[in-house]
């Protein structure tokens, strides 16, 4: 936490290296370049010597665990406007920020290169490949400390299927088998980190197709329709025997087996 002691105001970051976190910041704020336009305004008004870095937590250097204790300080002190420099108050979002006309610009040219999409898209998918859990686990995280946020994000996926082109698009979108296989993995990994979600889902199915029969009929009839083609029967068969041989580490030859 950088404080203010002339005013009393406080700015609550996190870092995994607090003395360059806090090199970084003092080089920023002298140099008259810091991201937080108003600690850099109080810092040339009241001076480096009215400011002081103070460490509130220490804990692992993990970034689920650093937002969650960043957002636990950022709830207790960030609480009474006029009295924070933060203008994000979610931990690792950029959600608040406002953008000069000159960061737009340079966003919107960076994104507009493909080499760098594909160099960032690169990276993105390294990344969760070689921590296939860490995706689940921040979103668990996330709404576990912020309920608020999936009434907002319903709302929000509500909004765009509302719109006939949106939907369409979709459609077309989630009919390659790789679209279908990574939303299959994000839905299983989700649901294995998280059995409570995967329970209130089973229970909402449950209520829903009470109350609405005719989406039940519906599906069956989907369902039923799966099953009568016979290229469609096979795939479902290998998936559903790949899946219990793997539970049960049984060779391959079961899935022959059980299939024939």
């Amino acid at each position: 936490m950088i404080r203010n002691n002339v005013n009393g105001k406080v700015y609550v970051g996190q870092a995994k290296s607090l003395k360059h976190r806090w090199y970084i910041h003092k080089k920023d704020l002298n140099k008259g370049s810091h991201k937080n336009r108003h600690l850099q305004l109080s810092w040339n008004k009241n001076g480096e010597e009215s400011f002081k870095f103070i460490v509130l937590d220490e804990c692992e250097r993990k970034k689920e665990i650093l937002d969650y204790n960043e957002q636990k300080w950022i709830d207790k002190l960030c609480v009474v406007p006029g009295e924070y420099y933060n203008v994000c108050l979610i931990a690792g979002s950029q959600l608040g920020v406002k953008w000069t006309v000159e960061q737009n610009e340079k966003i919107k040219a960076y994104w507009a290169d493909p080499v760098a999409r594909a160099a960032a898209s690169e990276r993105t998918t390294s990344y969760f490949k070689e921590h296939p859990d860490e995706n689940s686990k921040r979103q668990i995280a996330y709404h576990a400390s912020h309920p608020e946020a999936g009434a907002v994000m319903s709302a929000i996926k509500k909004s765009l299927w509302k719109d006939t082109e949106y939907a369409e698009k979709m459609a077309i979108i989630r009919k390659y088998p790789a679209v279908r296989a990574k939303r299959s993995a994000n839905k299983t990994a989700y649901y294995k980190n998280n059995p409570e979600a995967g329970a209130k889902n089973s229970a909402m199915q449950i209520v829903y197709f009470k109350e609405h029969p005719e989406a039940c009929k519906a599906r069956s009839e989907r369902i039923a329709a799966l099953w009568a083609d016979p290229i469609k029967k096979a795939r479902q068969l290998v998936a559903i025997a790949t899946s219990r041989a793997k539970k049960s580490e049984r060779p391959f030859s079961y899935i022959t087996d059980l299939i024939t």
